[in-house]
């Protein structure tokens, strides 16, 4: 909650000076995210977006309580933190219409800013499952778990910075019904629902079925059929052994 709180009081708050003196919007999204990583991190996981959420509820790592638990906090934080903006901003911030809403470009389509969203997603989502891969060699996912607010915190930089001049690079249904619900308007914000979820869904079953070092036949199958579904368990050696004794 308090996560999702201060990323969207920093997107309604953070207004560009006319002077053209200012820190680059990624930039400032970076550092905040980055923030929100190194302190709550270590006590909640730094759930801060719903289709990370799901993606760790698909994957079998959070139970359905716990997932729903989560995202109410942010859907609760988002909308707070917005609100608290607003209030403690200057009048010219509250009489701002849309302000901290994503909103896409008009250069590019409702079609293409989804897709642009899609894109987007899957760069993050997938970013979070490499590290909680459990047949990741340890460097690669239980490194110095003070590189990973970093990591994280460029690479939703590097989102806003490449999309988020077209399609707004929203990522996270939250973060744009938040600021939404404090300006009293869904204007095209379904776009930022859509595009996102799709987007978590895609990562997911292409990392399972592609980038894991553990996937194999085996694995998917028992992802979707067994209730005692093991993310630790080698799915591929049972079929390897009886293999090795038919030679």
């Amino acid at each position: 909650m308090i996560g999702l709180g201060l990323i969207c009081f920093v997107c309604v708050i953070y207004q560009p000076l006319p002077t053209g003196l200012n820190l680059p919007f990624p930039a400032v999204l970076g550092l905040v995210f980055t923030w929100v990583l190194w302190v709550c991190g270590p006590i909640s996981g730094a759930q801060v977006n719903p289709c990370v959420s799901l993606a760790l509820l698909f994957t079998r790592r959070l139970s359905v309580v716990h997932a729903i638990v989560c995202m109410a906090g942010q859907l609760v934080g988002a909308i707070a933190g917005a609100w608290i903006a607003i209030v403690c901003g200057p009048e010219s911030l509250s009489s701002t219409p849309f302000v901290g809403m994503t909103m896409r470009s008009t250069s590019i389509s409702v079609g293409q800013a989804i897709g642009l969203e899609i894109i987007g997603t899957m760069i993050l989502v997938i970013s979070v499952l490499s590290v909680s891969d459990e047949f990741r060699a340890s460097a690669w996912s239980q490194g110095h778990f003070t590189v990973f607010p970093f990591e994280f915190g460029a690479t939703l930089a590097l989102i806003a910075a490449t999309v988020g001049m077209y399609s707004g690079g929203s990522v996270n249904p939250f973060r744009s019904l938040g600021p939404a619900f404090v300006n009293r308007t869904l204007v095209e914000q379904w776009i930022y629902i859509v595009g996102p979820l799709i987007g978590c869904v895609l990562a997911t079953v292409v990392y399972e079925l592609m980038l894991s070092n553990g996937a194999s036949g085996p694995r998917i199958k028992a992802w979707f059929t067994d209730s005692e579904f093991d993310r630790r368990k080698d799915y591929r050696k049972p079929h390897e052994k009886r293999y090795s004794e038919d030679l």
